[in-house]
């Protein structure tokens, strides 16, 4: 199983409505060795599916957790079948038809890969093309430094070595489980890249912990206590992260106060980020 590779996603209730995308795009990809494995949180009459999309090797596992505790399992799941290399995606998103193609070839050099990502919404529309290569190069090696405070590597547009998730624990209560997966392991000296050569299609609805779209008053307090979370994690082990975490603590604070919340609202939207990353408009401010 050394060099096999294995696309691995969750399922469940919310988002079965894009499942027949999602896998049709796994259909069209131009490499087609490769198995799926779909870990089932509560998603019923899933062998539908798998007997639609049959020309796809679907692995169904069943497990109800926390989404982060999910995940991990999902990782332990292909890590103990013995495969090379994992390509992440989300069921609620599709992708390149070159999407593990490119992720395999990069992965020869590389020990992440991270493609770019086109916006679209929920009628299929393309909202933006090029999101993330409007601000990083195609084939820009990438380290701790870009996704220290903000990030860009999501269980949708990524592919990974699978040995170097061996022994990663993950908390149970994490939001952002992909950034934190990524933080530990460039910071454990793995080698990333980008690439502009392929893309996922990244699904933009209101089922989305957070989207790439626009701020709202239960996105910053969902984003907030993902840096929170995220930032506690990572200064377990990181001296680096303490100030960051202790900041984040005390803006969680300040927002239950309804005009301290009205006046960051307000100056976080003057910040005027083009193509903010994932957490990156959430930041410690004195207002």
């Amino acid at each position: 199983m050394e060099n096999k590779t294995v696309f691995l996603s969750v399922v469940f209730p919310s988002i079965e409505r894009f499942l027949d995308d999602f896998f049709k795009s796994l259909e069209a990809q131009t490499f087609k060795d490769f198995d799926v494995f779909i870990i089932n949180d509560g998603l019923k009459g899933f062998e539908k599916y798998k007997k639609r999309f049959s020309g796809l090797n679907i692995v169904e596992i069943e497990f109800t957790e926390t989404p982060a505790k999910v995940r991990e399992f999902g990782i332990k799941q292909a890590l103990d079948v013995g495969y090379g290399a994992i390509v992440f995606g989300d069921a609620d998103d599709y992708f390149a038809k070159n999407r593990v193609e490119v992720s395999k070839a990069l992965l020869k050099d590389f020990d992440i890969v991270v493609n770019d990502i086109e916006l679209v919404n929920e009628r299929d529309e393309r909202i933006k093309k090029g999101y993330l290569s409007r601000r990083i190069k195609d084939k820009e090696v990438l380290g701790i430094q870009d996704i220290r405070d903000r990030n860009f590597m999501g269980l949708s547009n990524t592919a990974v070595r699978s040995r170097l998730l061996e022994s990663l624990a993950i908390n149970e209560d994490l939001i952002a489980v992909d950034w934190f997966i990524f933080s530990v392991l460039l910071k454990k000296g793995s080698k990333a890249v980008f690439t502009s050569e392929t893309e996922t299609y990244y699904r933009q609805h209101g089922g989305n912990t957070i989207g790439l779209d626009s701020m709202d008053e239960r996105k910053l307090k969902t984003a907030i206590k993902a840096k929170l979370l995220h930032f506690r994690e990572m200064a377990k082990n990181y001296f680096e992260y303490k100030r960051p975490y202790e900041q984040m603590k005390a803006l969680e604070k300040k927002i239950s106060n309804k005009f301290f919340l009205k006046e960051y609202m307000e100056t976080i939207c003057l910040l005027k980020i083009e193509n903010p990353f994932w957490w990156e408009e959430i930041r410690y401010i004195e207002v």
